[in-house]
């Protein structure tokens, strides 16, 4: 498990998660008032999925079949609320589990 170090700013970053290197685009979408963020290959820069968003107990990479593990949204302080425009990365953290840790949860 790695946590994915998102924080509650616009921001564009590199992780290495497992075997892969990925850029993250994380954005606060003011309207819907959801935090979203796009995945990308860190070398190629090509864009992997867009728009993917940050809500809680659920595998946010299941709707893209990329097997490549699965990320997912926790509310740190049990209010079960998705991240708000200032608590990505501390009330709400993001984990990336192999395929192997995910089946075993």
């Amino acid at each position: 498990m790695v946590t994915i170090p998102f924080t509650s700013e616009k921001e564009t970053f590199t992780c290495q998660l497992g075997d892969f290197r990925f850029r993250f685009r994380a954005l606060f979408n003011d309207v819907i008032g959801v935090w979203h963020f796009d995945l990308s290959d860190a070398q190629t820069g090509v864009v992997i999925a867009y728009q993917i968003p940050v809500l809680l107990g659920q595998d946010l990479l299941a709707p893209f079949n990329l097997d490549l593990g699965s990320i997912m949204a926790a509310d740190m302080s049990a209010a079960n609320r998705d991240a708000g425009p200032d608590d990505l990365g501390t009330r709400v953290v993001v984990f990336y589990f192999t395929p192997e840790e995910w089946e075993a949860l």
